[in-house]
């Protein structure tokens, strides 16, 4: 594995939207800038976190719901984390391949599973969809329910 890591758009949020495995999420960003360790992902990534942090701003939910201010603060926390955004050659084809092959519902999924698979490297995510439709077929791809809170160590599967 290449010494940097990948993240999806499920993970950026919860660094900046307090929700359920936020504190994993928090853990890697912070082990991954203290081991020099570069956060890739895909050329839609910082798009989608915006759609995903609009998404809660119009949520009907209340406990979900992000207020003007608060949306706004999350987004310019966001923009402040340094994730380099990479197509490396052959990322679009590997990744419609990747999507029809395993049968997953979204081709901005593959986007990261592929672009992972491309840079040897892991790739965490927090969208359990994602983890149920791939299963044991990308063993680079990494729950984030399993990254550890700190001062505990990664647990293996």
């Amino acid at each position: 594995m290449n010494h940097a890591i990948a993240v999806d758009a499920s993970v950026a949020v919860k660094w900046v939207v307090l929700e359920p495995l936020s504190t994993q999420a928090r853990a890697l960003v912070a082990d991954s800038i203290a081991a020099r360790r570069p956060l890739l992902a895909p050329p839609h990534f910082s798009g989608e976190v915006t759609n995903a942090l609009h998404q809660r701003w119009r949520s009907a939910d209340p406990d979900k719901r992000l207020i003007d201010a608060e949306a706004d603060a999350a987004l310019a926390g966001f923009l402040l984390f340094q994730v380099e955004q990479r197509a490396p050659t052959g990322l679009y084809a590997q990744a419609a391949a990747l999507a029809r092959r395993l049968r997953l519902s979204s081709v901005y999924d593959a986007l990261y599973v592929a672009l992972a698979e491309l840079e040897s490297v892991e790739l965490w995510t927090a969208d359990t969809r994602l983890i149920r439709e791939l299963g044991t077929r990308a063993p680079w791809v990494k729950a984030l329910a399993g990254y550890p809170l700190p001062g505990q160590a990664l647990r293996t599967p």
